[in-house]
């Protein structure tokens, strides 16, 4: 089941800027990026939130860790570059933990993962580190975008179970 959300919540978004972003379209790491911002924007209403964001390729990259001025947040977002190269959900995730370790005590953790395909380095590795973070009771959101994601492994990673959408394209994000 779902941790109690009474806390406040920290919220670390995750986008994937591996290759392939941009090999489907152009414009798609832009779409990307402006779901990240609507999504920080549309939860900096919640009382003391916090806000961090991680993206990432076969590396991670923790662009800005837990902040409560979700605008700088966005910016960065907005600043933020491609990567291209492969794609290591097992490294976003290993960021976020790293992120989380100054996370509150009483607060609610969230990590809302953007993906476009499946794990193309380190296979496998993610589930462990996942499973960590799920045994924190770290609520864990996970977005596949196109026809061309390994489902099966998005829901693997999502928690609670269920916490697993998919757009058909970055347009419908």
């Amino acid at each position: 089941p779902p941790p109690n959300c009474d806390g406040p919540p920290e919220i670390v978004m995750i986008l994937d800027a591996s290759g392939s972003i941009t090999d489907k379209g152009s414009g798609n790491w832009n779409l990307m990026r402006q779901f990240g911002q609507r999504v920080i924007s549309s939860l900096s209403n919640k009382r003391n939130a916090r806000f961090a964001y991680i993206r990432f390729s076969e590396e991670g990259y923790i662009d800005s860790q837990l902040n409560s001025d979700y605008n700088l947040v966005n910016s960065i977002i907005d600043n933020s570059n491609h990567v291209g190269g492969y794609t290591s959900h097992a490294d976003a995730l290993r960021k976020a933990v790293e992120v989380l370790r100054s996370r509150r005590t009483n607060s609610v953790q969230y990590i809302i993962m953007v993906t476009d395909g499946e794990a193309t380095w380190e296979q496998g590795l993610e589930f462990g580190i996942a499973d960590q973070l799920k045994n924190q009771g770290v609520v864990m959101i996970l977005i596949g975008v196109t026809y061309q994601i390994d489902e099966p492994e998005l829901r693997r990673l999502s928690y609670p179970q269920g916490y697993y959408f998919r757009s058909e394209t970055f347009q419908n994000l």
